[in-house]
């Protein structure tokens, strides 16, 4: 009886291992593009293929539990985190001191070809790492006029007085569930106007009254309150 007992122990032990290693942490190949050069990861158990997406504008909704290592070009060992609302095969994530880097298996959505999307929509958001949001917005309208001011727009200088700062957080419906797109916005209250910023082109844009309404603080008010 004794024997069969400790039969049981190994095999319930060798079990529980092979089980654990099922759902362990992966170790992803880096590969190069033979055309281009670049850098690129492949999960070994699935085949999935991951690049790095070196846009800071892009950042998950939140970050999950680790999910795979690499070593980057580097030699540096980095970790890759799940994000919970989004599926592994397509989306991960690098967290360090704060900031998120993807590595997507697929294409990157974007403003500028906003009509591709179903589902495509902004919230305004208080900060940048806050869950909580003042308004939802998906005109297609204002959108197709925030991708225009960004692509087409004039530089601009912001005010030297105090202004409010939010963010313009893009999702891109169910397809690219758990990503955002960032872009910084600055509401000047003296002027009643936007000014909008995205990091990755680092330039500015003045949207004049384009988000009064959908921002803190922008309720239009009349000409008669606004020079009083």
């Amino acid at each position: 009886m004794r024997k069969k007992i400790t039969i049981c122990i190994l095999y319930i032990t060798s079990l529980v291992f092979l089980l654990s290693g099922c759902g362990g942490i992966r170790n992803f190949q880096l590969q190069y593009d033979v055309d281009s050069g670049e850098a690129y990861y492949t999960d070994s158990k699935n085949g999935t293929v991951y690049f790095r997406i070196d846009k800071r504008g892009y950042v998950p909704a939140s970050v999950g539990k680790e999910y795979a290592k690499i070593t980057d070009e580097n030699g540096s060992t980095i970790k890759l985190y799940n994000i919970p609302e989004a599926d592994p095969t397509r989306f991960l994530t690098s967290s360090n001191d704060g900031k998120q880097t993807l590595y997507s298996s697929v294409s990157m959505p974007s403003i500028f070809d906003w009509e591709s999307y179903d589902g495509i929509e902004f919230s305004v958001f208080y900060s940048d790492e806050s869950d909580t949001y003042f308004s939802k917005n998906n005109s297609t309208d204002i959108i197709s006029a925030i991708a225009d001011a960004l692509e087409n727009g004039s530089a601009a200088v912001l005010p030297g007085h105090d202004c409010e700062t939010y963010y313009l957080k893009f999702s891109f419906g169910e397809e690219y569930t758990g990503i955002y797109y960032v872009i910084g916005c600055i509401f000047d209250k003296e002027e009643y106007i936007s000014y909008i910023y995205d990091r990755d082109e680092k330039k500015t844009v003045c949207v004049g009254e384009l988000l009064n309404g959908y921002l803190p603080y922008s309720t239009v008010i009349n000409t008669a309150q606004k020079e009083s």
